[in-house]
């Protein structure tokens, strides 16, 4: 008997090192864009450098990770609906945790130490709006989620899934926005789609990006040839980047910006994938080609332990703002800020990891390999 693809065993020779080095990539551009966004003045965002970093941290980041984090399962031996939603709500609740510290502790914290005024503020946030933000951990978490219903229904053949991640694009227009006036529904709603301003990733627009995932994940593992089979998604996102040039110039030109990335209207998805098509491409190459090199190592390291380090990241954001203020810095402390944070995020990563062998090791539990 032949299993689909995504039930075949494998073995960690068989990662994909490209996914990886895309991985580490999109986590250093999302600290980079943390801490412009929370430390470093308004004037560095219009600079040319910070409208690099701009488009590294939005479209080469938060959508490569979730693309990958679908077509990671096709390497993972725990892809059964339950492992899937075990994961998935593990996620969703350590999003909330993640909120607790980097809001209401932190600006208490910061209050204790009589570094935040008696309102608790930091520009436009407060604990509330920290509390409820709906980040990226809350879009893996709900995404897994509903990967692990589409298994139980659908083929494990890629053309089935990118159908639905088609439809999801569609689809989710139609719905966008409703709200019933009460707190509690509406708070729920407001994980689905962008109901509210602290939703910065909704489920339902976002998740298209895992759902094509999976489908790319099966199409690199059956292939003969994993590279060949990630340069043709590749050329096939050079001709989705010419749709969606045109698509921008016709519906916004000039006007992409934050909100309208988060909210992710229908015409937006061409020229995304376009974007990050051919970087996975080009990621896959630079990986096979300079894989041995310390920078490949440490966007690998980076990328295999991509959630531990993003959520180290935001304490360190969210906790350093009180001590370095916010929108207080200019364009090169911004940047040595943004490797201070990156040195000591690896730095805390590694500890943690090292205690954490330690204690699997003493109660005699097996070692595990971090995959992100």
């Amino acid at each position: 008997m032949t299993l689909p693809v995504a039930d075949r065993p494998s073995s960690p020779s068989a990662r994909i090192t490209g996914f990886d080095f895309a991985r580490g990539v999109a986590v250093l551009s999302m600290i980079a864009i943390h801490v412009q966004r929370h430390w470093a003045s308004q004037e560095t965002w219009f600079t040319p450098a910070g409208q690099v970093m701009a488009l590294a941290g939005g479209p080469m980041a938060a959508p490569t990770f979730m693309l990958l984090m679908g077509a990671s399962l096709a390497w993972s031996r725990r892809t059964n609906t339950r492992a899937l939603v075990m994961r998935g709500v593990t996620l969703l609740a350590g999003g909330y945790v993640l909120n607790v510290f980097r809001g209401p502790l932190a600006i208490a914290a910061g209050q204790a130490m009589g570094l935040l005024g008696p309102d608790g503020k930091v520009g436009p946030y407060d604990a509330w709006w920290v509390l409820t933000i709906v980040d990226i951990l809350q879009l893996a978490g709900i995404s897994l989620v509903i990967i692990a219903g589409l298994r139980r229904v659908l083929p494990q053949r890629p053309a089935a899934w990118i159908a639905v991640a088609v439809g999801f694009v569609v689809v989710t227009p139609l719905f966008a926005g409703i709200r019933f006036g009460q707190p509690i529904p509406d708070a729920i709603l407001a994980i689905l789609w962008k109901t509210a301003p602290n939703t910065y990733y909704p489920a339902f627009a976002w998740a298209t990006f895992p759902i094509l995932g999976v489908a790319y994940g099966m199409a690199v593992r059956n292939a003969p040839n994993p590279s060949e089979e990630i340069r043709r998604w590749a050329i096939a996102g050079l001709g989705l980047a010419v749709i969606g040039g045109v698509a921008v110039w016709i519906v916004a030109p000039g006007q992409i910006d934050a909100d309208l990335f988060w909210a992710m209207p229908i015409w937006l998805y061409p020229g995304i994938l376009g974007l990050m098509l051919p970087w996975l491409g080009l990621a896959d190459w630079l990986a096979r080609r300079f894989g041995g090199s310390l920078p490949a190592r440490f966007l690998n390291f980076t990328g295999r332990r991509v959630t531990r380090i993003y959520v180290i990241h935001w304490m360190i954001v969210a906790w350093g703002i009180p001590v370095v203020g916010y929108l207080a810095l200019s364009f090169w402390p911004m940047w040595a800020a943004i490797l201070a944070v990156v040195v000591l995020a690896h730095l805390v990563a590694e500890g943690s990891l090292r205690v954490e062998t330690r204690v699997r090791a003493a109660r005699g539990a097996p070692r595990t390999v971090e995959s992100g």
